[in-house]
């Protein structure tokens, strides 16, 4: 009987030197690196202006301004990149049923005093390098070519912002 007390006290001496050794290995340390890629992300708004409305035109009328002129385009707080703002249309012309008129016709520039540029189905720059949160103004005006159908004509106007 007395071994088997010994025995128990050496198990017990043993079990205390281990929980010794864990202790003092839970003060060593490691690293690790921690990656994340964000993406780039640009929040844009079309106000006021949106649908540009030119409403009654007579034909050869020229250089009308839209009623809700100016096209205003917010870009939001969370946008997280540096961005460009260019304009074009979706279409080289003003459709109305089968007739037509080129897109040349309607012109932008964002200044209401400015001379205009004329709209093509190819991104134009408005706005170059800028930072959010900003809002920016597009300004339009058409003419109507002279003899020109009667009817209802439109054509889509894209904004982009886009990450410089």
């Amino acid at each position: 009987m007395v071994k088997r007390e010994v025995l128990v006290l050496g198990c017990m001496l043993i079990i205390s030197a281990l929980a010794v050794s864990v202790f003092a290995a839970s003060s060593d340390f490691d690293t690790a690196t921690a990656s994340v890629i964000i993406n780039q992300f640009i929040s844009v708004t079309l106000t006021s202006g949106s649908p540009i409305d030119f409403g009654n035109m007579d034909p050869g009328q020229s250089l009308k301004n839209a009623t809700n002129n100016p096209l205003n385009i917010t870009i939001g707080s969370e946008t997280n990149v540096d961005f460009t703002i260019s304009t074009k249309a979706n279409s080289t012309t003003f459709k109305s049923g089968s007739n037509t008129f080129a897109v040349g016709n309607l012109n932008w520039n964002d200044d209401s005093f400015a001379t205009k540029t004329n709209y093509t189905t190819s991104d134009v720059a408005v706005y170059s390098t800028q930072t959010s949160p900003r809002e920016y103004s597009i300004y339009h005006e058409l003419a109507i070519p002279t003899p020109q159908k009667a009817g209802d004509y439109n054509v889509g106007v894209i904004i982009t912002a886009a990450a410089v």
